[in-house]
């Protein structure tokens, strides 16, 4: 797991007995920096190691691994599943891995939602060969070409939409694919805390507003018992204006002409007299 001429890698090779990989670890270009750390302790050689080797992931040259090839489907046929993609693409040569992109969420519940495929359809992928020739063939014959050579099927008039990756390994698409996660993890926390300071900024303005409700509340409370008072003393005042209207009217206001009591055995005038 060290890369090509570490001295660590030099030394498991000299314990091991492999003289071809330690010809090809000598031959690397870490090996011209860090020849001296054979004869240092595993503290000083890990000093001598640069940085960026120490922190390479490539695979060793001449390995398996570098010998495979990886090409890209920018378009994979409608609803085809990566066993049926695997099986097409095996017509040029064997193949190990194979990475399908499905499509997103929303966009499939929109089309099952309007009446379509439930199926899941993948957008694009990787596979890998095991020989960087038969990635390059693959490529070069089927880019632009139907996908069922007889025409007839689901996928009849679908065409191969393929490139060769040069230079490019299985180790660069699981980079990427972490980076993708990482990036989705970012913006997910990110989203979070806006959403969390939207949410925060609107119970303050609630509470704000419930305070402000809760003022003009009272205002409005206080004046409608003032109005309440004010009105039922006019009523009050009124009522008795208006009772002392009506004793005024019903009573006498006479000019008393003849004493009210007269002399015992006198006789009461009569109309005839007056």
């Amino acid at each position: 797991q060290h890369p090509i001429g570490c001295p660590f890698a030099v030394r498991c090779l000299l314990a091991q007995s492999q003289p071809q990989a330690l010809a090809l670890a000598l031959s690397g270009p870490v090996w011209s920096s860090c020849a001296r750390a054979l004869t240092m302790d595993d503290t000083e050689a890990a000093a001598a190691v640069p940085a960026a080797a120490a922190a390479s992931a490539l695979p060793f040259a001449g390995s398996e691994e570098s010998k495979r090839g990886v090409v890209y489907i920018a378009r994979v046929p409608p609803f085809m599943k990566p066993a049926k993609v695997r099986h097409l693409l095996e017509a040029v040569g064997p193949t190990d891995r194979i990475y399908l992109v499905p499509e997103d969420d929303e966009k499939r519940r929109r089309r099952v939602k309007a009446g379509g495929n439930k199926k899941v359809r993948f957008v694009e992928g990787w596979v890998e060969f095991l020989r960087r020739a038969d990635a390059k063939r693959a490529a070069e014959m089927l880019h632009n070409r139907p996908v069922i050579s007889s025409g007839r099927g689901f996928h009849g008039s679908d065409l191969w939409s393929l490139k060769y990756l040069k230079h490019f390994g299985w180790h660069h698409l699981q980079e990427k694919l972490q980076y993708e996660q990482k990036l989705r993890a970012a913006r997910l926390r990110a989203g979070l805390a806006a959403a969390r300071r939207d949410n925060e900024a609107y119970l303050k303005r609630a509470e704000a507003a419930e305070r402000i409700a809760g003022v003009e509340r009272r205002k409005r409370k206080r004046a409608s018992a003032e109005d309440a008072g004010t009105k039922g003393g006019a009523a009050a005042a009124a009522v008795e204006v208006e009772i002392r209207a009506k004793r005024a009217k019903a009573a006498r206001n006479l000019k008393q002409t003849v004493p009210l009591r007269r002399p015992m055995g006198e006789a009461p005038p009569s109309k005839t007299d007056e």
